[in-house]
C-alpha cells in the first residue's frame, strides 16, 4: 500500500467513525420514536420490538401542531426579517460614516454580542407586562432581534 493510498483509507475510515458518532443519537431517537410507549422506557433497553405510529399518530391529532408550527414561523421569520431589516441599515450607516472614531462604535456594537443574555431576562418580563406583551410572538420576536 503506497502511502497516498494509506491516507485516503485512514481519512475515509475517520469520516466514517466520525459519521458514525454524530449519526448514532439521531438514530436513537427516531428508533425510540417507532417503539411502543411501555417498551420506549423500559430497562433493560429492549431492540426488538413491533415498530407502532401511534406517536406520530398523536402528534398531529390530539395536539394543535399545525398552530405550534404556524407560530414557530411567524416567530422565526419575524425576527429574522426585523433583525435584517434594522442590521442592513446600521450597517450601511457605519460605513458610510467618515468619523475617527468609527471603529470604536463598530467594537462596541460587537461586543454587546458578549453579554450574557440571562443578564436582561427579568427586564424584558418586567417591560413586557407593563406594555401587556406577555405570550406573545412579538415578544419573542423583539427578544430574539436583540
Amino acid at each position: 500500500m503506497t502511502p497516498s493510498m494509506r491516507e485516503k483509507f485512514l481519512t475515509y475510515m475517520l469520516v466514517i467513525i466520525v459519521l458514525v458518532i454524530f449519526m448514532t443519537p439521531i438514530y436513537l431517537i427516531l428508533v425510540s420514536s417507532l417503539k411502543p410507549s411501555p417498551i420506549m422506557f423500559s430497562r433493560p433497553p429492549r431492540f426488538i420490538f413491533t415498530p407502532t405510529l401511534q406517536h406520530y399518530y398523536d402528534l398531529f391529532t390530539m395536539r394543535p401542531f399545525h398552530l405550534q408550527i404556524l407560530n414557530s414561523l411567524i416567530v422565526a421569520l419575524g425576527s429574522t426579517a426585523f433583525s435584517l431589516a434594522i442590521g442592513t441599515m446600521a450597517a450601511y450607516a457605519i460605513s458610510r460614516i467618515k468619523h475617527r472614531r468609527i471603529n470604536d462604535v463598530a467594537f462596541w456594537i460587537l461586543s454587546m454580542r458578549m453579554f450574557p443574555p440571562i443578564a436582561v431576562v427579568v427586564p424584558y418580563y418586567i417591560i413586557f407586562k407593563t406594555l401587556g406583551l406577555l405570550d406573545t410572538p412579538l415578544a419573542l420576536i423583539i427578544v430574539y432581534s436583540t
